[in-house]
């Protein structure tokens, strides 16, 4: 569900508002976390991870997919307020 719950709401939101980059974001977002669920699933799970990156969400710790999102919408929040700085400023 953490891979698809944010990867469906920002294609709706995109969908809906016309966003091109929020399209991206749930399509980019959403196979980076199914690469790294795949990546993580060979992980020896009887005596605990032994790294961060063997904490797979498919064994219930949603930590890694949660820590993908937050990167995304960050990167996605600074493009924005990038874009929001840039513009010119409206005279009355």
């Amino acid at each position: 569900y953490g891979i698809v719950s944010f990867g469906v709401i920002l294609f709706l939101l995109g969908r809906i508002y016309h966003l091109q980059r929020y399209l991206w974001v749930s399509i980019i977002g959403s196979a980076v976390c199914i690469l790294a669920e795949l990546i993580t699933t060979t992980a020896v799970y009887m005596n605990g991870p032994a790294s961060f990156m063997d904490v797979s969400p498919l064994y219930g710790n949603p930590t890694l997919i949660f820590l993908i999102w937050a990167v995304i919408l960050l990167i996605n929040g600074l493009v924005s307020l990038g874009r929001t700085l840039r513009m010119p400023d409206a005279e009355a």
